[in-house]
């Protein structure tokens, strides 16, 4: 292995685990609100792949507009949840 494949290594591993990390605070939320209330899984399920989508942005244009979809996205699930709640 050369030493610019070693000192990648470090870097996968650390990229991998904090991918994990963030696909665990996504999914456990997400899950959970499934489990309890089931009516509400879509719209969390938006919300959730709206905000993962902000990762395979290519651009800052592509980026503001998935973070403005996200931002509908989790307004929308709150909405709902509101409704059901309330």
């Amino acid at each position: 292995m050369s030493l610019q494949a070693s000192q990648s290594v470090p870097f996968l591993a650390a990229a991998r685990a904090e991918s994990h990390a963030t696909r665990s605070a996504i999914e456990a939320p997400r899950v959970l609100v499934a489990i309890l209330t089931p009516a509400l899984a879509p719209a969390a399920e938006r919300a959730a792949r709206a905000s993962c989508a902000l990762c395979g942005a290519p651009d800052g244009g592509v980026l503001d507009a998935l973070r403005e979809a996200a931002i509908q996205a989790v307004d929308t699930f709150t909405e709902e949840a509101a409704r059901r709640f309330v």
